[in-house]
């Protein structure tokens, strides 16, 4: 029984220093918590690990360790920390997200930048605090087409965007020929072609072009967003009109070497350019001149032709004498009232051209009489009275009962008597009553 006592008594003095031993190591040790955000990190003390947090050990040796604190997408945290004897330490980390690099450049500039609908500024624009994973991007500017871009960041390796945003509206880039035109879209004044207009709505767009001497130009276009369009128009010039009037009247009118009527004429639906025009009257001057002739022009030529002949009154006996000027025949001398072959009226020639003339006095039953007379300028020239000498050529032969007469035919009377001249200046009357017969005698061709 004493054994038995003793054994149980060594037992359980045993027992009593073990554990007294136990808490003695117990209370050497210390205590860390690990806390962290995001709660699915990773946390490493003294290179063991990875231990997921929350973190609890109560087994740490008094003394300095590394606590490295990590998670996908975030920085790695690290520090150190010092612990005495049975202490016991709360850690509580905050993770900072792996944000990206990117650098956004847009044409035009100035676009304003949203990312996830948070506003970030304006273009040229650098973002440093983008975290990992995915992003929605939104450009936008007035005036432009919005657009929307998915960014996913994977890395810290630096992102250059490069992005072009569409206009909301259309340009217009206008020319015309000739230049110059007024320009009208859409009832609105744009300046003057050649010229570029921004900011038109897109759809229809009426476009009229207006320039002075051209017909107006009009054309309806549709235009899209962002679209640039370009028009080239083709003006009509109005055409001209010119009237040519000449003094005196009546002159040939020639325009271009074209004979285009007597004056005064009107010439129409010309088209603008230079003329060359001339006119052309007997006894004047030609005279010609070039013209100009603008787009809608509506314009009156004079021509002031200068006289270049003179004046010529002839008197002839006997009267009813032709008068031939170089050739080209004038006029008849008129006879006086009453007197049948005497000296003649006086026949006034106009436009007769200056300088030596021929002139030629002929009549039947006369010699011809040509002479040559000096014209001037603006100037009457009267001739005295030129006679002419009868020919004496028997053209008619008339038997009586008691006699042949052949001589020149003067006449038949009211009664039926012819009138004769038997010999040069003795005229003969021969009764109709005597008269047997008479027959035509075949006159000798006698120069005229």
């Amino acid at each position: 029984m004493i054994r038995i006592a003793r054994y149980i008594m060594s037992i359980f003095f045993f027992g009593v220093v073990l554990f007294a031993t136990a808490q003695e190591q117990t209370s050497s040790l210390s205590s860390l918590r690990v806390e962290a955000i995001p709660a699915a990190a990773e946390v490493y003390i003294n290179s063991e690990g990875p231990f997921a947090t929350p973190y609890v050990t109560t087994e740490l040796q008094p003394g300095t360790h590394l606590i490295t604190v990590q998670a996908r997408g975030f920085n790695t945290h690290r520090q150190t920390i010092t612990l005495a004897a049975g202490e016991r330490i709360p850690l509580n980390i905050e993770l900072e997200p792996l944000t990206g690099l990117v650098l956004i450049h847009t044409v035009p500039e100035g676009v304003e930048v949203k990312v996830n609908n948070s506003n970030k500024g304006t273009t040229p624009l650098l973002l440093t605090d983008l975290p990992m994973g995915q992003h929605t991007l939104h450009l936008s500017k007035s005036g432009y087409l919005e657009k929307t871009i998915d960014l996913a960041i994977t890395g810290r390796a630096p992102r250059h965007i490069k992005e072009t945003l569409i206009s909301s509206s259309a340009a217009l880039t206008i020319a015309s020929s000739p230049p110059g035109a007024r320009i009208t879209l859409n009832g609105a004044s744009r300046g003057t072609t050649p010229a570029t207009v921004d900011q038109v709505p897109q759809g229809s767009a009426t476009l009229e072009l207006h320039m002075e001497g051209y017909r107006p130009f009009t054309e309806t276009i549709r235009l899209a967003a962002g679209q640039n369009a370009q028009i080239h128009a083709a003006l009509t010039p109005i055409p001209a009109t010119m009237q040519v009037v000449s003094i005196p009247a009546a002159a040939r009118i020639y325009v271009n070497n074209q004979f285009v009527g007597v004056s005064p004429v009107t010439l129409e639906n010309l088209t603008p350019g230079t003329y060359r025009i001339r006119g052309e009257l007997p006894g004047h001057e030609p005279m010609a001149r070039t013209v100009q002739l603008a787009n809608a022009a509506n314009q009156t030529e004079e021509l002031r032709l200068q006289s270049n002949a003179g004046q010529l009154v002839v008197v002839t006996q006997p009267a009813g004498i032709k008068v031939y000027i170089d050739g080209v025949e004038r006029g008849t001398t008129s006879f006086k009232p009453d007197e049948t072959d005497q000296v003649s009226n006086p026949l006034t020639i106009d436009l007769v051209p200056h300088g030596e003339r021929e002139v030629k006095l002929v009549a039947k039953g006369f010699y011809p009489l040509t002479f040559n007379v000096t014209i001037n300028k603006n100037e009457t020239t009267v001739l005295q009275p030129r006679r002419l000498e009868r020919q004496f050529i028997p053209d008619l032969e008339i038997r009586t009962r008691s006699e042949v007469y052949t001589g020149v035919y003067l006449g038949t009377m009211a009664n039926g008597d012819i009138r004769i001249e038997v010999r040069p200046g003795i005229i003969q009357r021969i009764p109709a009553r005597e008269i047997i017969n008479q027959k035509p005698l075949q006159r000798p061709a006698v120069p005229q």
